[in-house]
């Protein structure tokens, strides 16, 4: 129950504060220094009221009292599933020439890799 409470006064503040700024907004609630405190102190003192339950709550002992109490439950062990081993791949001529026409695109092209090279040849002959 306290920690209901708590979780009540810690939600309540921040919905208070939107309710007066919207007060304040539509002037239904007048914006004066009264006004303005009496919301601070109620935005506040949510969160403080929630520590306050909390820390004044003494269900720590019933719930020793609880635990002694109730019955020990004995599981069986887990049992494992089958592990299921992968079938070999049986690689024909017709997969293996489709698997090197999909990797043309991880491969290097030789002819950008000979530019590159001559072109860092050249950037080093002209820094010297």
């Amino acid at each position: 129950m306290p920690r209901a409470l708590s979780l009540l006064a810690a939600f309540a503040s921040p919905v208070f504060l939107c309710a007066a700024i919207a007060g304040w907004l539509f002037e239904v609630w007048p914006a004066n220094p009264l006004t303005l405190g009496v919301s601070a102190l109620l935005v506040m003192g949510g969160p403080v009221i929630g520590i306050a339950h909390v820390a004044t709550a003494d269900t720590w002992e019933d719930d020793i009292d609880e635990v002694e109490d109730a019955p020990t439950a004995v599981l069986p062990a887990p049992v494992a599933p089958p592990v299921r081993v992968p079938e070999p791949l049986i690689l024909t001529a017709k997969t293996d020439a489709a698997r090197r026409f999909a990797s043309w695109r991880d491969t290097p092209n030789p002819a950008i890799t000979q530019r590159e090279r001559a072109r860092r040849a050249n950037q080093y002959v002209r820094s010297s």
